[in-house]
């Protein structure tokens, strides 16, 4: 343990020995007095009671700690009386040392401040010096941008006024000509924008902005870069850009005004495809911005052009596509589903990346049908029925494939993964029927195809990768529903079942590859921490030693600053690695007890601190029951009664509930084969822990916990004690549980 300063210790003590009896409100112990009552007395709880006639002595006050003191110097008295060393609990709830952690923690803060005002003092003067400067400097930068706010609000006044004038004209204006005579196009397209905002502008002034790109195309470049600033979304660029005036006031007649109204076209287009790194918008989109109110015909001369003069050819299976949505054609009876099973027929299924991407980009504009069928004409067409009509031209697992590829396209991931989720919820039956006969997940690894696989070397595509990452989120999907109903299977146990059936090189390339999955990316750090211990495993590194190589080994939860709840997931997500690490090291070697276990845990820890990393890892559902067991095994190595009344304060401070608490008490697990001297020693055990329970119980309701006697005897009886249930039933009779 890390015992207190000489100074801290006369000042603890003398505080002890001389405050009196303490507020009797049913308070927790503090945490600050820890120290005070810590006994390393080599006997155990039982040993105490045999010695002393399993009678149990009173408890004493006052000078508890002064005699424990004592005891250490004398390097301990094995037949100590038991009044020295078993401090009813009863009482130490009545009675807690509250004044003696405040003047700890008054300690403790006093040396905090006196070390801030000399860091302060060599600062001050520097520190003043940079704050005044800094608020003088944000004052500044405040009142330009009112001033600025002020004077842009006025500027669009006046813009705004003028515009609404009999007879205006843009032409005529002097301060649009200056904007465009010093190539200030960019400043002007900003100024059309705000003023666009004004619903009774709106109009006019994308009918400015058309004229005046229409006479100066050689501003069409800085004004779209201005217009993707201001995020402005392709149908609305599509207006004020001279394409739509083109072409609702021209048809196709000679060659050159033909290429002219591509041209305009192409300009609109390469928006759209900028415009794609800010947000999502689709070719059908495109394709039914510029159909509409035109026929096919002009559709297809149109796709003719822009493919013969600027290669764009991507078009025309959306123009199909829009052509049917007119005629209100079912999605499931469109042509183009016919165009998906020709391409992964052709092909046997082998596909590069380049094919499925273009794949993605059909089953896209072939979403968004869906989608503006269900909005404007006969829906609804459910994600079930896409998963139906598709099913029946492609093979399963290709309509999973295209959809996982369809994830990638940007604006589609969450529409993908819905209809994914959908093809899960199909797959749950057979998933239902494994976890119901409680398969373990490493069988079930086995029958799939990435257990199966052939060898992923460098030659594997990225295809191929895309189908091989499917599968092993099936089975992640798997693993997560077994833990949720049948028993644990952790993270490192996934790359134990990967490893065996693959190797350590390939479970790495399956992992990096997880990486670029979406919703992945946390599992997949997660395996690759797992996967570093596990080579640990394979060179037989011992608990102990990777122990000390995680940074839990120097966390101290109260030795020094408050801990963040940050700091703490942190800590508690390295304590579950560590303890994966030691079931798997316990199945591989046979070797490492839980109190070995405990034995690291408690290195340089004092038992307080320990009980809180314990209690903060209950509250982690796959660890409750290993860091409640784990407790329990604490107190049965417990040589005094310090670590008991310790795990009542952190216990009552974490509000774990008497149940719980029940559980986590010493108690002998059985009295065969003992004698009847040694009989009533247990039994004298199992009575004193039953009272302090009580006295938990009482605690714990003080502040406004329900736990009523019916609770109580419940619990009694339910982990064999009836004769204590009987007792407490007749000592409360019409007494209320408050």
């Amino acid at each position: 343990m890390r015992p207190l300063s000489p100074f801290v210790t006369s000042l603890v003590i003398l505080h002890w020995t001389s405050a009196g009896p303490a507020p009797a409100n049913g308070d927790p112990i503090d945490f600050g007095a820890q120290n005070l009552s810590y006994s390393p007395s080599p006997l155990n709880l039982s040993v105490f009671i045999e010695s002393t006639g399993s009678q149990l002595h009173a408890p004493v006050v006052g000078n508890t700690y002064g005699e424990l003191q004592g005891q250490e110097a004398r390097n301990g008295d094995p037949f100590l009386s038991t009044a020295k060393l078993i401090v009813s609990v009863e009482r130490a709830f009545a009675n807690p040392p509250k004044q003696l952690a405040a003047v700890v923690e008054k300690i403790d803060e006093e040396a905090e401040m006196i070390a801030a005002r000399a860091m302060a003092a060599k600062i001050a003067a520097g520190y003043e010096g940079r704050v005044s400067a800094a608020h003088q400097k944000e004052e500044v930068i405040g009142n330009q941008l009112q001033r600025e706010m002020h004077d842009d609000h006025q500027r669009l006044q006046l813009w705004k006024r003028k515009l609404v004038e009999p007879g205006y004209s843009y032409r005529n204006d002097v301060e649009v000509q200056r904007f465009l005579q010093r190539g200030k196009k960019d400043e002007l397209a900003k100024l059309f924008f705000q003023l666009r905002e004004y619903p009774e502008l709106k109009e006019r002034v994308e009918a400015m902005q058309r004229e005046l790109l229409g006479e100066h195309p050689e501003a069409l470049p800085e004004v779209l870069d201005v217009w993707l600033q201001l995020k402005l979304i392709p149908e609305d660029a599509f207006v004020m850009m001279p394409v739509s005036t083109i072409l609702s006031e021209h048809d196709f007649q000679d060659d050159v005004s033909n290429l002219v109204i591509a041209s305009h076209v192409n300009d609109w287009l390469t928006y759209v495809n900028k415009y794609r790194s800010l947000g999502h918008f689709s070719d059908f989109r495109v394709v039914k911005l510029l159909m509409e109110g035109r026929e096919m015909p002009w559709m297809v001369t149109m796709l003719d052009l822009l493919d013969r003069n600027f290669g764009k050819d991507e078009l025309k299976f959306q123009a199909l596509i829009c052509e049917d949505l007119r005629k209100g054609v079912n999605p499931a009876h469109l042509h183009s589903l016919n165009e998906f099973s020709a391409i992964l027929n052709a092909k046997d299924g082998r596909i590069e990346k380049s094919g499925w991407l273009a794949i993605a980009s059909k089953l896209e504009s072939w979403i968004d049908y869906v989608d503006e069928y269900n909005m404007h004409a006969n829906g609804p067409f459910t994600d079930n029925d896409v998963i139906t009509a598709l099913q029946t031209k492609i093979r399963p697992p290709d309509v999973t494939n295209m959809f996982l590829w369809l994830r990638r396209v940007p604006g589609m991931e969450n529409r993908a993964k819905a209809v994914l989720k959908i093809k899960a919820t199909r797959r749950q039956s057979k998933y239902d029927e494994w976890i119901e006969m409680e398969k373990d997940p490493k069988d079930i690894f086995s029958w799939t195809p990435i257990g199966r696989a052939a060898d992923l070397g460098p030659g594997t595509d990225e295809a191929r990768w895309v189908v091989i990452l499917s599968k092993f989120e099936d089975w992640i999907d798997y693993v997560t529903k077994y833990r949720a109903t049948v028993g644990e299977f952790s993270d490192l146990q996934i790359v134990e079942t990967l490893v065996s059936k693959r190797n350590s090189d390939e479970a790495k390339k399956i992992i990096d590859h997880l990486q670029s999955v979406p919703d992945m990316k946390e599992l997949a750090d997660r395996l690759a921490l797992q996967l570093y211990f596990y080579s640990l495993l394979e060179s037989k590194s011992t608990p102990a030693a990777v122990f000390d190589k995680i940074d839990i080994a120097m966390f101290q939860p109260l030795s020094g600053a408050p801990v963040e709840k940050s700091d703490w997931s942190a800590v508690l997500f390295e304590l579950e690695v560590w303890l994966d690490y030691v079931d798997v090291y316990r199945r591989w070697f046979g070797a490492f007890s839980v109190d070995e276990e405990l034995q690291v845990l408690k290195s340089n820890r004092q038992t307080v601190e320990v009980l809180v990393l314990f209690n903060k890892l209950r509250g982690v559902p796959r660890m409750k029951k290993r860091a409640e067991h784990l407790q329990r095994r604490l107190l049965e190595q417990s040589t005094d009664s310090f670590a008991l009344r310790a795990a009542f304060s952190v216990w009552i401070k974490f509000n774990v509930s008497p149940e719980d608490v029940f559980l986590m008490l010493p108690f002998p697990l059985t009295t065969s084969g003992v004698e009847a001297a040694g009989k009533t020693a247990k039994s004298a055990i199992v009575d004193y822990l039953i009272g302090c329970w009580m006295a938990y119980v009482r605690n714990y309701r003080s502040p406004g916990h329900e736990f009523n006697h019916d609770q109580v005897v419940e619990v009694l009886k339910k982990n064999g004690h009836e004769e204590a249930a009987e007792e407490y039933l007749h000592s409360v009779k019409d007494v209320p549980a408050s």
